[in-house]
């Protein structure tokens, strides 16, 4: 790693930076978001797939729904 721009010291280039805090939370921002969109997506009465964990079916009379959680990311943006 290299220190930023304007923040080098004469004499001191080989100095890295030191974490404050632990990074480790945002590999766990895709966990909380995926199960709040299983919450959300099971009140619709989806049922999730056995199979693909990203797939959600809802049968309805004669018509069968799939959602993904990857299409409906695509939507929101």
């Amino acid at each position: 790693m290299d220190q930023p721009e304007g923040f080098t010291t004469v004499g001191e280039e080989q100095k890295v930076c030191r974490l404050q805090r632990s990074i480790y939370g945002l590999k766990q921002a895709s966990r909380s978001w995926n199960t709040g969109f299983d919450e959300v997506i099971r009140g619709y009465d989806f049922i999730k797939s056995t199979m693909i964990v990203v797939l959600y079916k809802k049968i309805s009379g004669a018509r069968l729904r799939i959602c993904d959680s990857m299409s409906v990311t695509l939507l929101m943006e």
